[in-house]
């Protein structure tokens, strides 16, 4: 409810980062087997609004896209397919988005076929004892064997009996929550508004007056529907109206906020129900993730022999104040019978 939410070169070896980045939204497009004819692929969260597509000398150079997953270039006995294209481009910055797909596809295609070109040749050449390999064949080799380590340690905390504890102190911390169901039509003046509600008030529709009528084009398209809301989540002047109205009934006087005139039906109140574990599960798991990997370092660093110096590599002194607490927080200890004072 967004609005009443708060507020190639053809012979090169390399083609440049810039020129790659420009397939991902052209991969989108190819992955789901949808490309719109005769436009560029918008970046997400542009409004929507309906738009010609333009007529473009690029635009008709770009072939219709047929299903399947044909043969787009060959290497000897190597075939490179649609799909391989594709499945490069999905690895690509998404971040710039905007290139024509007559530019996109065949730039992918060309540092694909690059790469290929540099392995063949590559393996004709052996290398396999060129100190320069083997220095980096054993630095990918450690930091492998590291990377899979970590995983393996921090993946073994991540046990049933650990995501149910963490689930039952999540739930346990949980406040209750009250929540109200509503749908909603949204126009700009208090005039439209005053004007539906006569309109509900004679019959009509609710959900299909929001479906022609309502700004709020991503509740529109569901008759208006906003599902559940805590009051907090939604601007005060629709929350105050959709927890004090009647369950079942529309509002009868518009409902002004920063965004226009609101005309609420309020569809149902509950507390909100406690999360199942399946649905908390991918969140704690991250948590646990997060405090092994704190924990371990935590460990490490304690049973490792370690010294930290400052940039000039002297001894980092304590800051003021904090040498006077650690002495502090230090145990007084019994005093022994060679120290004990003699009685007089």
């Amino acid at each position: 409810m967004e609005d009443t939410k708060k507020p190639s070169g053809n012979n090169g070896l390399i083609i440049t980062l810039v020129v790659l980045a420009v397939v991902a939204v052209g991969a989108l497009a190819f992955i789901s087997g949808k490309v719109a004819d005769k436009q560029t692929v918008k970046v997400a969260g542009a409004p929507e609004v309906a738009e010609p597509a333009p007529e473009t000398e690029v635009a008709d150079q770009m072939p219709e896209i047929t299903p399947g997953n044909p043969v787009v270039a060959t290497l000897g006995d190597t075939e490179i397919t649609r799909n391989d294209v594709i499945a490069y481009m999905r690895n690509l910055p998404v971040q710039v988005q905007q290139l024509p797909l007559d530019q996109i596809f065949p730039a992918a295609l060309e540092q694909i076929i690059n790469e290929k070109l540099v392995r063949i040749n590559a393996e004709k050449v052996n290398l396999d004892n060129d100190p320069v390999v083997k220095k980096k064949l054993a630095a990918a080799k450690k930091e492998i064997v590291a990377t899979v380590f970590l995983k393996n340690a921090i993946d073994s905390r991540v046990t049933e009996e650990n995501l149910k504890k963490a689930y039952d102190a999540y739930v346990a911390d949980l406040e209750e929550v009250e929540e109200a169901k509503a749908a909603h039509i949204l126009v700009e003046t208090k005039d439209e508004a005053v004007a539906l509600i006569q309109q509900l008030e004679a019959g009509a529709d609710f959900a299909e007056l929001a479906q022609e009528q309502s700004k709020d084009i991503a509740s529109a398209k569901k008759g208006g529907d906003i599902g559940y809301f805590a009051a907090t989540e939604v601007v005060p002047e629709f929350a105050e109206a959709s927890f004090a109205q009647e369950i079942g009934k529309h509002s009868f006087e518009p409902v002004k906020s920063q965004f226009g005139y609101h005309i609420i039906l309020v569809e149902d109140r509950r507390t909100r129900p406690t999360p199942t574990l399946d649905e908390l599960k991918p969140m704690l798991e991250g948590q646990i993730r997060q405090a092994a990997l704190k924990d371990m370092f935590d460990e490490w660093r304690a049973n490792a022999d370690l010294a930290v110096y400052d940039i000039n590599g002297q001894e980092i002194m304590p800051a003021a104040g904090e040498e006077e607490a650690a002495v502090e927080a230090e145990p007084a200890t019994e005093a022994t019978d060679d120290s004990a004072p003699e009685a007089q």
